[in-house]
């Protein structure tokens, strides 16, 4: 969790029982989170331990409404990840997220070897920066990704 902190990552909001049946599980995002459509790298953590480490290309509240679909049963992966979740709150645990903007760069490309150009596009480090996160916190943290290591 500290090591989150020293990359620039930042407290973003928490997971949370849902109000109804229907959605037992959703969450809540500080404002300045909210409306950001950025592409981004997240964390959700639970007593100072990463449990799952993910990238939101349009924003992070965009990002939790695609998981909020697949704790709703939309995906096998979801439904997974809504039971770990499930599990948490019945130990009392909060489960806290962490953003951070994911670094870029922009670039004049050439595709196909050859001299077509594309012109300018920015290019983000979400999928590097997610990769080496998993890669760096799956020993020590229980991570919950299924699939994420492997990108």
């Amino acid at each position: 969790m500290k090591a989150l902190l020293e990359y620039g990552f930042k407290k973003a909001g928490l997971i949370i029982k849902g109000d109804d049946s229907k959605n037992k599980i959703n969450f809540e995002l500080n404002l300045n989170f909210k409306d950001e459509k950025v592409s981004q790298v997240y964390a959700w953590v639970i007593n100072e331990k990463i449990k799952y480490i993910g990238m939101a290309g349009n924003g992070l509240r965009v990002r939790l409404n695609q998981h909020k679909s697949g704790w709703r049963g939309g995906s096998n992966t979801g439904k997974k990840i809504a039971d770990y979740i499930l599990l948490e709150f019945k130990k009392g645990n909060d489960i806290l997220i962490y953003a951070y903007t994911s670094g870029s760069t922009e670039k004049n490309i050439d595709i196909f070897k050859t001299k077509i150009n594309i012109g300018f596009h920015k290019m983000t480090y979400m999928r590097l920066e997610e990769a080496y996160l998993i890669e760096n916190f799956k020993k020590t943290n229980d991570l919950w990704n299924i699939s994420g290591a492997s990108k």
